[in-house]
């Protein structure tokens, strides 16, 4: 019987290839899981323009206009009955009558400084009235400046865009 001196376990080249599997195999989901946040993420914003835009349109069916440019000026016309809002031309300070809000409630993690809506990145929305952007038939801009937080970047999420 011939004896070897061979003992038992793996090589130093199975460990390396079996780590290098590994790693590629982590290094696929990391990335599948960063795609589907960045997805998620969208949604969220796209979830809050779309909760905006109904909030607005009870503002409008009970006081003919809309609210005011401005982040801040619309969280009060929709949350607590200051502000201002447009009707045509004119601008008025929000009357105690005809205001039937709050016509939205917002998470803590929706708002930054108390009075203004941030979307999935932290980033405050921009609200315009009139719509200026130039894609008729919407009364108002609502716009997040998306992941990569650059005005008119490819990734914005607005309420004229679906």
């Amino acid at each position: 019987m011939v004896r070897t001196n061979r003992k038992k376990g793996f090589t130093i080249i199975e460990l390396v290839v079996v780590m290098t599997i590994i790693l590629l195999l982590a290094g696929l989901v990391a990335a599948a899981a960063q795609t589907a946040r960045q997805k998620a993420m969208i949604a969220r914003t796209k979830a809050m323009i779309a909760a905006i835009e109904t909030g607005i349109g009870m503002f409008q069916a009970d006081l003919g206009g809309y609210p005011r440019s401005g982040n801040t000026n619309l969280y009060n016309c929709l949350v607590n009955n200051t502000g201002n809002y447009v009707i045509g031309t004119g601008t008025y300070t929000l009357p105690t009558t005809n205001w039937s809000g709050p016509y939205m409630t917002f998470k803590d993690n929706d708002l930054t400084g108390g009075s203004t809506i941030i979307d999935a990145w932290g980033t405050a929305l921009t609200y315009t009235n009139p719509d200026t952007s130039g894609h008729g038939g919407y009364y108002v801009d609502i716009i997040s400046y998306g992941p990569d937080r650059v005005v008119g970047g490819t990734d914005n999420v607005t309420n004229w865009t679906r």
